[in-house]
């Protein structure tokens, strides 16, 4: 697939990248995603996503600093980022592409996804770490209705079925990621366990027809993780584990306030890096 995409960035200090993401998030035309990288100690680049080119003088009024905006032009900007990275090991589960398949061990629960414009190949830390999180919650727990919340391509989704062969339901606000989530099961031969839709967050009769749902995981941003704290603690019961992931650190806190506040507990947080993974459970 190919498909001209362009990227906004500004440059902020750490302390300002928090308080960054969240107002970009909150802007219009809304970004696809937003995503900080560290440059150096103390200096962060700031990304904004785009399908259609932003005015860049409006986001600098916005955000109140210089913002500098270029195309990925004529090309599967994904893939390209991606080519030569090698598989990604997370406990039990491995995610590879095509080219790599005939390297894994067969004792390992392997996931074929390819470069494409949805988000979620593994090689990201969160990715990594809600991966690590399912494989440490499947050793403990038997669970019968799992939902993916922000599929993006699948991949935490597909994680359950491979290990398990219950159905997932999962949403995306993007369409092409649902339709990619959707492929990607049917890729691995789990097409008969997997249904993506597209929705905002849960609003999806689908979605709501099937509740309550016993694991929940929400791999998004922090803003919107907070924002739907409401609809996950409907969408569960007691004893139903959430594992919530996209968030810097720094956001931690203020998004286990919210779900603290609905009723939830923390069971285990995951650090990588600058993003934290946290773990919880319905009361």
């Amino acid at each position: 697939m190919s498909e001209t995409l362009f990227t906004a960035r500004i440059r902020a200090t750490l302390g300002e990248v928090d308080g960054l993401m969240a107002a970009w998030e909150e802007l219009e035309p809304a970004p696809l995603a937003v995503s900080a990288i560290e440059v150096a100690e103390d200096d962060w680049r700031v990304e904004a996503l785009y399908r259609v080119s932003p005015d860049k003088d409006v986001l600098a009024q916005s955000l109140k600093r210089p913002v500098d905006v270029s195309g990925l032009q004529d090309q599967n900007w994904v893939k390209k980022s991606l080519d030569g990275l090698r598989p990604v090991r997370a406990g039990r589960f491995v995610i590879h592409g095509s080219h790599d398949k005939d390297q894994i061990p067969p004792n390992l629960w392997r996931l074929e996804i390819e470069a494409s414009l949805a988000f979620g190949t593994g090689h990201h830390g969160t990715t990594r770490g809600c991966l690590l999180a399912i494989d440490a919650l499947l050793k403990q727990r038997r669970f019968r209705r799992p939902l993916d919340v922000g599929c993006g391509s699948g991949v935490l989704g597909l994680a359950v079925i491979r290990a398990r062969h219950i159905r997932v339901r999962a949403t995306d606000i993007d369409g092409v990621a649902a339709a990619v989530t959707n492929a990607n099961a049917k890729a691995n031969g789990l097409g008969r366990w997997m249904r993506a839709v597209r929705a905002d967050g849960l609003a999806h009769q689908s979605i709501r027809a099937h509740r309550p749902y016993d694991l929940i995981l929400a791999n998004i941003l922090a803003r919107p993780l907070i924002r739907l704290s409401g609809d996950i603690e409907r969408a569960g019961r007691k004893g139903t584990v959430v594992v919530l992931a996209g968030l810097l650190s720094t956001q931690a806190r203020a998004v286990f306030g919210a779900y603290h506040a609905k009723g939830h507990r923390l069971l285990r947080r995951l650090v990588l890096g600058e993003w934290t993974i946290l773990i919880l459970e319905r009361r």
